[in-house]
């Protein structure tokens, strides 16, 4: 594979998050991008009580993307991805 091919940035990612897995702190806190755009404000309060600092009363608007995607991707590939997002997505801040 190359890097004009959607396989070797997927596997870039796995390669880069599974590191991130295996060698988290104990005290790292994770942030879910798509909750953070879908509810900000409960990401910011959750993330302040956890570092135990103030709320900051600044705003930061975050947005998702929804290019869609019209390519086939391996499918052991694409659920090792599926299975990394989904721990990743449950060591974050909730």
């Amino acid at each position: 594979i190359t890097p004009y091919q959607l396989e070797y940035w997927l596997t870039v990612w796995l390669n880069t998050y599974t590191f991130v897995l295996r060698n988290l702190p104990h005290n790292a806190i994770l942030i879910c991008y798509e909750t953070l755009c879908e509810d900000s404000d409960y990401v910011w309060s959750k993330l302040c009580e956890k570092i135990t600092v103030s709320r900051c009363e600044d705003s930061f608007t975050f947005s998702r993307s929804f290019t869609e995607i019209d390519y086939s991707l391996p499918s052991e590939l694409l659920e090792k991805a599926k299975k990394l997002y989904i721990r990743l997505e449950d060591k974050a801040v909730n």
